[in-house]
């Protein structure tokens, strides 16, 4: 899968900012004249003990299995509804999952029409990996199928 270039909320590039920064500024953000909501409640480090941007997570999901255990947790995505602050996260998907290999856990809010098609597209063919179908169904069946 080639990697596009994607620019998140309007004039920033979220990609060259570190996941606190941008998790501060889109919380920052109204969602008014065109500006998005993006959070990034939680998303695991890198070998440097830095947290992952949004591309280095998405790389992170084409080169290892999740853990199928959050197919019972909403299936890594769903509508994102909180108690609070409804109006505000109107239109939100939740990603939420950890990686069956590695500690990455990530908890992303956003309702950025191309960051969740995007991360839509780099989960469901993550769940289609070989590796993965091994892990669940050793998960649900205690072996793992021919």
């Amino acid at each position: 899968m080639s990697t596009k270039p994607i620019f998140y909320l309007t004039e920033f590039d979220c990609f060259q900012r570190s996941a606190l920064y941008h998790a501060q500024v889109a919380t920052n953000l109204l969602k008014e004249g065109g500006m998005t909501l993006l959070e990034i409640i939680e998303i695991g480090k890198n070998e440097h003990g830095r947290e992952l941007t949004i591309r280095e997570l998405i790389k992170k999901l084409e080169e290892h299995p999740l853990d199928p255990g959050f197919e019972q947790s909403g299936n890594f995505i769903f509508p994102y509804q909180p108690v609070r602050d409804a109006k505000r996260y109107a239109g939100c998907k939740a990603f939420f999952g950890d990686f069956a290999m590695i500690s990455c856990r990530f908890f992303i809010v956003t309702d950025e029409k191309v960051l969740i098609e995007e991360l839509i597209i780099a989960i469901k063919e993550n769940q289609e990996r070989i590796d993965y179908g091994r892990l669940r169904d050793l998960q649900m069946n205690g072996r793992v199928s021919n």
